[in-house]
């Protein structure tokens, strides 16, 4: 469901083994874990582009490739906390991408999570003040 033409094997085996490791009440859209989204990252940031978008796809629930993978994992790293991971994988999808405005949004986003009021932003825009001195 989540696959399309041209996959590779190695992405196939990849989704067969995200099944296995499916909590028995859950789909693939459901899964968070700790390991698939280190894994999802690791082959993005890796060059493995390909099986980063099949698993991130099966992550999001549904197609995602280029640019859109590396918005659609970073978002479900940013929603689960793991904003280090989120930024990396955006880092490496703005070196691909160097022309995608929703990946520097996304960064800026990550950025002020991870470390609130003290970079400024990449679109030049300041921080809204938070009340601090």
């Amino acid at each position: 469901q989540y696959l399309w033409a041209g996959n590779s094997a190695r992405a196939l085996e990849l989704v067969k083994r995200l099944e296995e490791l499916e909590p028995e009440h859950g789909g693939l859209a459901e899964l968070r874990t700790e390991a698939q989204l280190r894994e999802a990252a690791r082959l993005y940031v890796g060059g493995r582009l390909h099986e980063a978008e099949v698993l991130a796809g099966a992550l999001v629930g549904r197609r995602v490739e280029g640019a859109e993978a590396a918005l659609a994992l970073s978002e479900v790293l940013i929603e689960s906390q793991r904003t280090a991971l989120a930024i990396s994988v955006l880092s490496d999808g703005m070196a691909r991408h160097p022309g995608d405005p929703r990946l520097r949004r996304l960064m800026d986003r990550a950025l002020e999570i991870r470390y609130p009021d003290t970079l400024p932003r990449l679109d030049g825009e300041p921080r809204p003040s938070r009340g601090r001195p």
